[in-house]
This record gives C-alpha cells, sequence and structure tokens, in this order.
C-alpha cells in the first residue's frame, strides 16, 4: 500500500533569523543542518531521520525542535531525493557512514564524550535508528519514537527488503495478513501484530541488545498505525532478560498515538492520502502534543548528557554474572560500577532516585573538604567558639568539642538526636562518661549539628551547596538541591525532592 507508513506530507517549514540553516548536497549525503545561529562553540550534535515519508520533510521539522534547545541538528535523507533510491527499498546502512564523517569534519559539530552521535528517528526512522545503534559502535544515545521490534520489508513493495548490510538484505517479517487496502479508512495496527505472530518474524528481529548506548523508546498507547506500545514493551522485556534494564527508557503515552516526534502537528491523528483513503493514526491532539513535549524534554537531556558504556572487553563476564546474583541476595536496589568514565556493570534501574541514609555522611565530608581548603571552615573551632547548643544545654566540657571531633565520632556529647534508632541510643554511653576527643562513638547528634555549622559558616543550605560544587560538576541527572521538613508521618518513599 503506497504511504501505508506515511508520517506527514508537510514541505520544509522557514526559518527563523536565530536559526543557522544549511542544505547539504554531497554526492553521498542529503542532508539539512539546522543550529543556533553563531553559537561560538562546539555544539551537542543529534543526527535526526524521518520515516517513510522520503526525503527531509518529517526529519527537517523535528531537527528545527531540537535546533531550538541548543542543539546541532543533522536531518539526514535516505530515500526520495536526488541521487537516492525513490522509496525505502534496500537501503545501504553504510549510507549513514557519511553524516557521521560530515560531523568529523566539522568545527562547529561534535560527538559526545562517548566518542558517538545521538541518533533519533521515528517510525521507520525509529527502525532504522535502533538498526544503525545495534551494528554500527559511532551512534548514541539511541532515541526512537513509535519504535519497531522488528525489521519491515521495503514500502511498496512489502516482498522486498528495506535495508542492507554489507550488501546483503536484512531480514525482514514477512507480510502473511491480508490487509484490506480498499478500507475507507485504513487501520494498520492489527495486520502488524498478526504478522509479528507468525514463526518466520523471529529472523527478522532488531538485535537491541548490541545497542552500546543508552537506548531511549517513545511509544503511544492508542497508536493505531503500527503496535509500538507492544514492540517498545518487547524491546524493555529483552534487556531486563540480558540484566542490561537501566540502559533502557521507555515511556508509553496515554492516549496518544503514532506521530508524537517534537516539531511535528500534535492534530496529524490521520492522514489523506492521494488515493482519497485515509491513513488513521491515533492519538489525541492534546495527549500527542503532551507527548511530544516530554520526549524533547528527555532526549535534549540524553543528547546533552550521554551515559558511556564500557563494552565489558578486560572484564570476565562470568564473574560479573556472579556479582549479580550476589547483589540480588542482599536487598541491594541497585549498582553501578565505572571505569574511566564509562559503565561496566549495573544492577537493578540506575537511573531512579533512592532514599539514602549514612551515605549523607560521606557527602558531607566531601563539602566540608571544599570549604576547608577554601578557608571558610577551621575544623579546630570549638562549640563554645562557633555558639553552639542544643534544647538540653550543654556542660562547659562539652562546648570543648571541636569541629574535627564531631566529624570523628569523638565528640564526648551524648544527647538524643533526630534519626537516631533505639539500639543506637541503647549502646550509647552515659553523658559525660568520656570527655571530647577520648572515644569513638557512632552518634548522629555529631553529625547532624556538623550539617548546621556547615549551614550557618557558609551561609548557605547544604543541598544548595552539594548541587553546585558536587552534584553539577559529577553530572548528576536528576538532583536540583529541593528539600523539605518530615515528621515521624511522613512516607519518604513518595517524596520527589532531594533531601
Amino acid at each position: 500500500m503506497a504511504g501505508s507508513l506515511l508520517l506527514t506530507g508537510c514541505g520544509e517549514p522557514g526559518y527563523p533569523d536565530h536559526l543557522q540553516v544549511q542544505r547539504i548536497e554531497q554526492p553521498d549525503l542529503q542532508a539539512m543542518l539546522i543550529m543556533p545561529k553563531n553559537p561560538g562553540k562546539v555544539l551537542p550534535t543529534v543526527i535526526v531521520v524521518g520515516g517513510s515519508d522520503g526525503g527531509l520533510n518529517s526529519a527537517s521539522t523535528a531537527a528545527q525542535a531540537f535546533a531550538e534547545q541548543g542543539i546541532a541538528a543533522l536531518a539526514v535523507g535516505y530515500f526520495g531525493m536526488p541521487g537516492l533510491p525513490e522509496t525505502l527499498n534496500r537501503i545501504p546502512l553504510e549510507y549513514f557512514d557519511a553524516a557521521l564523517q560530515y560531523i568529523d569534519a566539522s568545527a562547529q559539530l561534535s560527538r559526545n564524550h562517548c566518542q558517538k552521535v545521538a541518533i533519533i528517528g521515528s517510525s521507520r526512522g525509529a527502525e532504522l535508528a535502533l538498526l544503525l545503534g545495534a551494528n554500527f559502535a559511532g551512534y548514541g544515545p539511541v532515541m526512537a519514537v513509535s519504535p519497531s521490534s522488528h525489521v519491515w520489508g521495503a514500502v511498496q513493495d512489502s516482498n522486498a527488503a528495506a535495508w542492507t548490510l554489507n550488501g546483503q538484505p536484512l531480514n525482514y517479517v514477512p507480510r502473511h495478513s491480508q490487509p484490506d487496502y480498499s478500507a475507507k479508512r485504513f487501520v494498520g495496527r492489527e495486520y502488524f501484530k498478526q504478522d509479528l505472530q507468525h514463526p518466520d518474524a523471529v529472523t527478522a528481529k532488531i538485535a537491541v541488545s548490541s545497542v552500546q548506548s543508552e537506548l531511549l523508546l517513545f511509544a503511544g498507547a492508542d497508536d493505531q498505525l503500527w503496535p509500538s506500545a507492544q514492540m517498545t514493551e518487547a524491546i524493555s522485556a529483552e534487556f531486563q532478560q540480558s540484566g542490561l534494564q537501566s540502559r533502557v527508557t521507555s515511556v508509553i503515552y496515554p492516549a496518544a498515538g503514532h506521530v508524537i516526534t517534537p516539531g511535528l502537528s500534535a492534530n496529524l491523528t490521520e492522514a489523506a492520502l492521494n488515493n482519497g483513503q485515509t491513513l488513521v493514526l491515533g492519538g489525541q491532539p492534546d495527549a500527542n502534543a503532551r507527548a511530544q513535549q516530554d520526549i524533547l524534554k528527555r532526549a535534549v537531556h540524553a543528547i546533552k548528557h550521554p551515559v558511556c558504556y564500557d563494552s565489558n572487553a578486560a572484564f570476565n563476564r562470568n564473574k560479573l554474572n556472579q556479582l549479580t546474583e550476589f547483589v540480588k541476595t542482599t536487598g541491594t536496589s541497585s549498582m553501578v560500577l565505572m571505569r574511566a568514565g564509562e559503565v561496566v556493570f549495573e544492577y537493578g534501574d540506575i537511573h531512579q532516585k533512592h532514599t539514602i541514609h549514612s551515605i549523607r555522611k560521606a557527602m558531607l565530608n566531601s563539602l566540608f573538604g571544599i570549604y576547608i581548603e577554601r578557608g571558610v571552615i577551621n575544623l579546630d573551632a570549638t562549640l563554645a567558639e562557633l555558639n553552639i547548643n542544643d534544647i538540653t544545654p550543654l556542660t562547659a566540657i562539652e562546648q570543648e568539642a571541636t569541629l574535627r571531633q564531631l566529624l570523628q565520632s569523638r565528640s564526648g556529647i551524648y544527647l538524643p538526636a533526630a534519626a537516631t534508632s533505639e539500639g543506637m541510643l541503647a549502646a550509647m554511653p552515659s553523658r559525660g562518661q568520656f570527655k571530647p576527643g577520648e572515644q569513638y562513638v557512632y552518634n548522629n547528634w555529631d553529625f547532624n549539628v556538623a550539617g548546621a555549622i556547615f549551614e550557618k559558616l557558609t551561609g548557605e543550605s547544604i543541598y544548595a551547596a552539594f548541587k553546585r560544587e558536587i552534584a553539577a560538576p559529577l553530572g548528576m541527572r536528576d538532583y536540583n538541591g529541593s528539600y523539605t521538613t518530615i515528621d515521624n508521618d511522613t512516607d519518604i518513599a513518595t517524596l520527589t525532592v532531594d533531601g
């Protein structure tokens, strides 16, 4: 069926003055580069590929949305243009090497710190992005909108391959279903689902677990063109089975349809074809718009802050598997090991926020080190000199304790404190039993007061200082420095703040 995977028929739009647009027409590359004008620096870069609309129509529209976010977006056409195949039929995956070479040769474009280039595609373009990520090391993060878990045949000829690799056609899912192309309103989803259930679909499955980068998948639950939500879940399940689930972010948007690529029209819930037929795409305009906004936010963050993954080549895979089995027995929610900035082992969801407790002492310790080096904090200042007291007044001897002794758990102050368990209180010495510096006693009073002193001496909250001095330089993704006050009835698991 001609246009059976059509995304949009929109032409190239006009561009605002603050964007720089360059049409690239080379023997080995048809593309359009859209980026902020005169950025004066090397820009994070993304390759954008459209679906079966051909040319640069939807790709350049999406590229503009990314350019508005400070990203250089290279929209790449791969058929339906002069010098390229007329239709999506036997497209060599190696063709896209030219896009990487163009980026490498540009003074203003760059690979990210993982030495990869981000790529995003939608529909058949999502299928393409996944194939490129699975077969070549140069792409990442890989972002797929309304994706496919399998390779499909050529457009306008479902009995021919859409893609080739090393000159050989890639296996594709044969069409065993019998689509009713005479239908006034054509809904394709069920036909694709039928074909996926056929045994010979297995050989056309995309080897997504070979992708050596982050993978972001986005689908609308009401996609009527093909079952992108079902295929998204299948891809996520494969990573789950491989123990690599934290590499994948998959979001399925309720009431959203097939066309949820940032920059495209949210009102495109169906399309009129040249033969008078209506192609049903699904979704509701407001749901599509919300999905597009969320996808843009997530994609921009992934492009600007990619996570690098090591190939594990220097690690014993059996030993890593043993580590996974051991960690399962410890009650650990997640774990990540890194080498030279690259993830080599992961367990659980390493992108999810977790409630932490005693590790805050190490974080506070790091902050103290920074401000001691700057001369703001003197570790030998006493509590008396710092004018520190408690609800239960400190004795003169207790006030001789220094900030250094607080950090060493050697203050000699044995008073109740927030977050102190009954067991800790029972094991605590009697008040006055030891002088400051004489005895190590793990006591939350020391750590809590050390935090209060830090805020007093620096004039700002621990959370704000941690964000600026540690979280931002380390590239922590989800830390924003927010905090709240809790009581005994607070369900900590429901909080979205940082402290």
